[in-house]
């Protein structure tokens, strides 16, 4: 197997494998409780039994079964057992009491108590079998003692051990033979197609197999010796949750979960773990003991610089939100200020404002003594007054146009002169790539001039003619006018008519200029129509011939 890569797809499913332990661990209630009406069926059996023999069986039932809950009851049991084996006698079920006896020691952890069952059993008569598990537990028990005394593994004793059951003669399952090879061999390549031979066969295996539980713990310690943190953390998962489904309190293999949730950073699920471990070793004080402190300084360690980073981010929040409202009291400050100037602002306008009312004001009164002179003029002048004031509008409408046009034409032909001179340049310097950018289309800057010419356009338009929107009203019905929403400014539809005020009634003409195309300034015209009021002219007509004021 190689080693584990750390992605986003393998954290995903470490994490996904730590989940699934977790909510075994918050079922391991309900699994203990199924584990103890098993128990207590076996023992009701034990109870109701008929004969020694069957009596024998359930109490041997129950010694497997608190095993790995309940040291005590488990020799207690143990000790029944071996009372009724006694009792008939039988040297086979001497021997196999003495095996769960030593079977019992190596799960709490109780080394000499280990030792001196297995020095009474080596001094037994064994059945092939019965000597292949004798082998077992003293592999078991060397393995123990590394463990408990730190010592380098696997032992010379576990080897020389786990090669005695290859060559006892007993017919192992083929889960043996792999816990067998684990502790014999020493070849690293070896060991790691070990590994994948381990969890290919495990993967063909129930979690209800006799020897499931134990061959993926098996793979939990080889995939950690050879570093395979992937396997460790899956097959880990895999024999804790068989161990919590079981009701079992020997969880080996949560220890190595708790040790890969901390290297992840997944600190709540260690801290989980951890608490799991600490209730286990109030059942295996011994076994658990050495590692279980070692670990809870490395979680609390870790645990303590999470902490330490939330409050360095808390604190940096904090200073951040401080300097925020420190700026929103600046801007509130700076607002208030401007809102002082612009109220000055305001009465300083609303002064001049008074000034040029009474100005117009007393404009309009000479104003109407010059319309009444004139009206006694035009009774004297008649005709040739009228031609006269035709003239004169004539002539100053084209005087505006002109020097507005002019004015325009002048600056855009400035504009292109000033383009030319700089493309020159670029080109003289060599910079073709340059040039040739500067003349590609700009639609934003394009926009920007477009705009620009039609405020000057409605700007120049609305001087000479600042009543045109209201007399180009009076030609529509009452629902449909026009209402602008600026009035220093025309819309598109005012722009077309005020075209046509200047004598371009052609909407060809009309959509060049206003840059739009044939088949809107034509809709557009179609739609003012029907807002027009009836009459037999025709609506450009009239609004050719509309009289509008003008400033002189």
């Amino acid at each position: 197997m190689g080693s584990c890569q750390n992605d986003s797809g393998y954290t995903n499913l470490k994490r996904e494998c730590f989940k699934r332990v977790a909510s075994c661990i918050d079922s391991a209630d309900i699994y203990t409780s199924m584990q103890e009406k098993l128990n207590a069926d076996y023992a009701a059996n034990a109870n109701r039994a008929k004969t020694d023999d069957e009596a024998f069986l359930y109490n041997m039932k129950l010694a497997e079964g608190y095993s790995s809950v309940n040291t005590a009851k488990a020799l207690k049991y143990q000790q029944r057992s071996h009372e009724l084996a006694v009792k008939m006698g039988n040297h086979d079920k001497l021997v196999e009491c003495m095996l769960v006896e030593c079977r019992i020691y190596n799960d709490a952890g109780y080394i000499d108590l280990c030792r001196k069952a297995l020095d009474q059993l080596r001094r037994m008569d064994m059945k092939p079998d019965y000597k292949a598990e004798y082998y077992n537990c003293e592999m078991k028990y060397w393995q123990n003692r590394c463990i408990f005394y730190n010592l380098e593994q696997p032992s010379k004793q576990g080897m020389a051990y786990a090669d005695s059951i290859l060559h006892s003669g007993a017919n192992l399952s083929k889960a043996m033979r792999f816990h067998v090879k684990l502790w014999s061999t020493t070849n690293t390549e070896e060991k790691k197609k070990l590994l994948k031979d381990m969890c290919d066969y495990i993967k063909t295996m129930q979690t209800t197999d006799a020897d499931y539980q134990l061959m993926t713990e098996e793979a939990t310690v080889l995939a950690d010796i050879l570093g395979d943190e992937q396997t460790k953390v899956e097959m880990g998962a895999k024999s804790t949750e068989a161990e919590l489904r079981s009701g079992s309190k020997k969880l080996v293999t949560l220890w190595y979960l708790a040790i890969s949730a901390i290297r992840s950073g997944e600190l709540d699920y260690s801290d989980k773990f951890m608490d799991m471990l600490c209730d286990c070793n109030k059942v295996f004080p011994d076994h658990l003991n050495i590692p279980l402190y070692s670990l809870q300084r490395t979680l609390s360690k870790a645990l303590l610089e999470r902490e330490n980073k939330a409050a360095r981010i808390s604190m940096t929040l904090s200073l951040t939100a401080i300097l925020l409202l420190l700026l929103a009291v600046g801007f509130i400050v700076y607002v208030r200020r401007m809102s002082a100037k612009r109220a000055a602002l305001h009465k300083d306008l609303a002064r001049q404002y008074v000034i040029v009312r009474d100005m117009t004001t007393q404009l309009q009164k000479e104003q109407t003594k010059l319309v009444e002179v004139n009206n006694t003029l035009s009774k004297q002048s008649g005709e040739l007054k009228a031609i006269n004031q035709q003239l004169a509008e004539a002539n100053y409408l084209k005087e505006e146009y002109i020097g507005s046009m002019f004015a325009m034409c002048a600056e855009y032909l400035h504009k292109i002169e000033d383009m030319k001179k700089d493309i020159n340049r670029k080109l003289c310097a060599g910079q073709v790539d340059v040039a040739i950018k500067a003349t590609q289309p700009d639609n934003d800057q394009e926009i920007r001039e477009q705009t620009d010419l039609w405020n000057r356009f409605d700007k120049t338009f609305l001087s000479i003619f600042p009543d045109f929107p209201d007399r180009f009203n009076e030609l529509l019905q009452p629902d449909k006018r026009i209402h602008l929403r600026d009035v220093d400014h025309l819309n598109s539809d005012l722009r077309i008519y005020a075209l046509v005020r200047l004598g371009i009634n052609n909407s060809v003409r009309i959509s060049q200029i206003l840059g739009l195309s044939t088949q809107t300034v034509y809709n557009a015209r179609q739609k003012m129509r029907a807002r027009a009021l009836p009459s037999d002219v025709d609506f450009p007509s009239r609004v050719k011939a509309l009289k509008v004021g003008t400033i002189g």
